[in-house]
């Protein structure tokens, strides 16, 4: 639940009643629509940028549209992070995981390698073995572009 008197609301990552809102931003922002056209759309396609926008943006919000919980981005967050695996390695192993117990909380702290896919896959594997995922803190740095603040805040980031 936001509270009006949070002092932590600028930089902790969104709670379940922030989602929606959040999701709309992303939807209704150009930059991001044009980035997910670039990488996603065939060639003939970006060629024409109004359209390819205008239909990325058609899928995206009934796909996404209807997203209330932070759960429900992470589900999301997972598939596609499942296809980055399949495109892009061999396969990603997680160990040790059997080792922790459920029930109690945890610090990981990452290499430094990429900031952004490091915690991506801490929480991949924890997913993967049904148990909570962790809250990232990130450096303002990394949010330059207003649409990469709502993925990280939407993905358990907070700012530091």
């Amino acid at each position: 639940m936001t509270i009006s008197n949070d002092k932590f609301a600028d930089i902790r990552p969104y709670n379940d009643d922030e989602v929606a809102a959040s999701v709309s931003r992303l939807l209704n922002d150009d930059a991001f629509i044009s980035v997910i056209a670039e990488h996603n759309l065939p060639s003939w396609l970006r060629a024409i940028p109004f359209l390819g926008n205008y239909l990325v943006k058609s899928k995206l919000r009934n796909k996404y549209g209807k997203f209330k919980t932070v759960d429900e981005v992470q589900q999301a967050v997972a598939r596609y992070l499942e296809i980055l695996v399949k495109r892009t390695t061999s396969k990603v192993t997680f160990s040790g995981l059997d080792k922790l117990d459920k029930n109690k909380a945890y610090l990981f702290i990452s290499n430094h390698r990429d900031i952004a896919l490091d915690p991506a896959f801490v929480n991949y594997g924890l997913f993967q073995s049904d148990m909570k995922t962790v809250r990232i803190a990130i450096g303002d740095n990394l949010l330059q572009v207003p649409y990469m603040t709502e993925l990280m805040r939407l993905n358990k980031s907070f700012i530091v």
